[in-house]
């Protein structure tokens, strides 16, 4: 069993008595009426009187009616369902409601309990009729409540517009007595509540600008703003006046930073151009004084290493030239200082590795293939030679080693006095058992001939290594 079914079984066994009791009331009235609608015309022949005991006998019969009416058990719960709700509407009713007018409230709770009572009593029609006025008060009840609140609140900024703080003050309190727990119109009453003090946060700002005062401003209107959010009057100003600040400040950065780089402070002047970045992100002038420092730095540098350079090739000590010039030239690949420091080192350095193997093996320089090659390197070494003393001396070393393998040397010659001896493209030897000639060194081909025998050539090669040199040479195969 439902508890609205519960609610309307208390309230049948309360008027069980009365509707019997009704119920015969209504039976009698009936048949009084019937009486009177049949005695009381002939006893006094009026019409009028007849025609209102006809509406009375037809108010009967609809009471009667209504009595009689029954519905569905569905209609039942739709009914029992629509004063349930009803109920839920009224009790979840705020707090604010029911403070701005109780009586209407308790009206309400009061038609609704009317309500009830009729359904328990099987006044279906009825119960649907106090519910729909409840509804229709209720619907009005809200409406003035809304409109109790927009109202007020409308007149409260209407005020507060145009100065009248004592209306927009006792306007706020009523539209927070409506609703004392909303937004909007606490926002409101907060703002009146600081307007003295705001106004006066006002005058002081002027006066700093009046005096020229960017801080004396910045404060009135920072407090403003902290006091009243909605001021859009100060906070524009304070943009501005910040951004004042920002440029002096700014300003005052800058003229330092370029103080610091015209006296070579480099580190100092990046220091300040942090602080200007900071104050003005992205400024093109703080770019552009980056850049000369870059630059300068750079130049700086630049003329450091290729002072380095000079004094090591000045001190002939090109290894060190190479590996600076190598090092240097990624920093600042456009320097021609260092450019040709490097050609001139990786030069010097191969034609000191070219001669210095010549030099590791002297004896090689009797052939004259190897002869040739050592003098085309002394060609190519002394064309760079005026840069490096110690070239110069590998080339004079060089030179001396080739003379000295150059140098004639005694080849002594036996023969049998009977064959004719000659050095082919050099001389003749002639007949002798023994003489001695001197050869630079090389390969010579000997030639023996004598009548009546087959001649003969053999080879010979003259070096330092093959010293002391003898050469025998005799015909000895006849014809």
């Amino acid at each position: 069993m439902s508890s609205i079914d519960r609610d309307i079984d208390q309230g049948k066994k309360h008027h069980k008595s009365v509707l019997l009791k009704l119920t015969v009331a209504i039976a009698l009235a009936a048949l009084l009426a019937l009486a009177l609608y049949l005695i009381v015309p002939l006893l006094s022949g009026e019409p009028d009187s007849a025609a209102s005991d006809e509406k009375q006998q037809r108010g009967a019969d609809n009471e009667a009616a209504q009595l009689a009416k029954t519905l569905s058990d569905d209609e039942k719960r739709a009914l029992q369902q629509r004063l349930s709700q009803t109920k839920a509407v009224l009790s979840a009713i705020s707090d604010a409601k029911r403070n701005w007018q109780p009586d209407t409230v308790s009206s309400l709770n009061e038609r609704l309990q009317k309500a009830y009572a009729l359904y328990g009593q099987s006044h279906f029609q009825r119960t649907e009729d106090t519910l729909d006025d409840i509804d229709k008060a209720l619907s009005q009840f809200n409406t003035a409540y809304e409109q109790a609140y927009i109202s007020a609140l409308e007149e409260a900024r209407s005020a507060y517009k145009n100065g009248n703080i004592h209306d927009a003050r006792s306007a706020v309190s009523a539209a927070l007595n409506v609703k004392p727990d909303d937004a909007p119109a606490l926002a409101l009453k907060a703002r009146i509540d600081v307007f003295a003090e705001v106004q006066s946060l006002y005058e002081q700002a002027r006066v700093g600008k009046v005096e020229n005062n960017l801080q004396k401003q910045y404060e009135a209107l920072q407090k403003i703003v902290a006091l009243d959010p909605e001021q859009a009057e100060a906070k524009q100003a304070l943009s501005q006046v910040e951004q004042q600040i920002g440029d002096t400040s700014f300003s005052a950065v800058m003229s330092q930073a370029i103080k610091a780089v015209e006296s070579k402070a480099y580190d100092r002047a990046r220091e300040l151009l942090i602080q200007a970045s900071k104050l003005k992100p992205n400024n093109a002038q703080v770019a552009t004084l980056q850049a000369r420092i870059d630059q300068e730095q750079r130049a700086a540098g630049q003329a450091d290493v290729e002072a380095q350079i000079r004094v090591f090739a000045q001190a002939d000590e090109w290894k060190t030239v190479s590996m600076l010039a190598e090092k240097s030239i990624q920093s600042f690949p456009q320097s021609q200082v260092l450019q040709l420091a490097r050609t001139n080192a990786e030069k010097i350095l191969s034609a000191r590795q070219t001669i210095e193997q010549y030099l590791a093996r002297p004896q090689r320089l009797a052939d004259e293939r190897i002869r040739a090659n050592a003098e085309r390197a002394i060609s190519q070494a002394s064309e760079i030679s005026a840069l490096s003393p110690s070239l110069q001396n590998s080339i004079s070393d060089l030179e001396s080693a080739l003379s000295g393998s150059n140098a004639p040397l005694p080849v002594t010659v036996y023969s049998d006095s009977k064959t004719y001896i000659k050095v082919m493209g050099v001389g003749v030897v002639g007949k002798v058992d023994e003489k001695q000639i001197s050869l630079k060194p090389g390969t010579y081909r000997f030639e023996g001939s004598r009548e009546g025998y087959r001649s003969k050539i053999i080879s010979v090669t003259v070096s330092a290594n093959t010293y002391p040199l003898s050469v025998r040479l005799v015909c000895t195969e006849k014809v």
